[in-house]
Order: C-alpha cells, then sequence, then structure tokens
C-alpha cells in the first residue's frame, strides 16, 4: 500500500491504490447483484428486523403505561381535614371523596385495585 503523502503517488489513484473509476464502480455497484452474490440480507433477516422492533415497541408502550396506572388521584377535602390524603380516604371513606372533574383522577389500578388503602405502597 501506497502512503497518502508519497510525492510518486499519481492523483488518478486513491488509497487502495484502484483508480477512481474503479472505486467509483465499486462503491455505485447494483444492489440486487451484491445482496444475491454475498447473501447480504435474506428472509431471516426481515423477520428478525420486524420481530425485533415489533418487540421493543410493545414493552415500551407497557413500561411507559405504568405509572398512569399507579398515579392517585385529587380529592376533596372537607372543612376538618384540608390537606387529605389517600390514607385520609380510606379512614374517612364517607367524608373524603375523589375529585372526578381534576386531570389528575383516572380510573386506573388505583381505583380498580383499592390501592389507597394499602398502606405499604
Amino acid at each position: 500500500m501506497v502512503p497518502l503523502n508519497d510525492p510518486g503517488q499519481s492523483d488518478d489513484t486513491n488509497k487502495e491504490g484502484l483508480g477512481y473509476e474503479a472505486a467509483a464502480k465499486l462503491v455505485v455497484g447494483d444492489f440486487g447483484k451484491i445482496s444475491s452474490n454475498n447473501a447480504v440480507a435474506g428472509v431471516f433477516h426481515a423477520y428478525v428486523i420486524i420481530f425485533m422492533t415489533f418487540s421493543l415497541v410493545t414493552n415500551g408502550y407497557l413500561l411507559y403505561a405504568l405509572p398512569f396506572l399507579e398515579l392517585f388521584p385529587e380529592y376533596i377535602c372537607p372543612p376538618d381535614i384540608p390537606d387529605c390524603t389517600y390514607k385520609d380516604r380510606c379512614l374517612y371513606p364517607d367524608k373524603v371523596h375523589v375529585n372526578w372533574d381534576s386531570h389528575k383522577s383516572l380510573n386506573n389500578w388505583v381505583e380498580i385495585y383499592n390501592l389507597e388503602c394499602k398502606f405499604r405502597i
């Protein structure tokens, strides 16, 4: 291999010693010929790409939704309990109610599985 800064190197060759026209033919080759001769990508690779893309996208939808499924709602607090929490809702279910007009109040796992009264959260 001839170094790039060699004064004996002619201007019409690149660093591999090929002429520019030969190098251009290698780069701008027919993709159908290249892939059929060298088996670059086949049916197996297409299935793997589709499967891997599907598996990665579906995991994202499930994992990113978990905080919304466990979000506690806002409550309408009575005057005697000004700053009520989910513990107050369990202690006084007839006084503390869910504010369904709030955008933070969702019908999620907290409501379905009564997670408000599980104090180990």
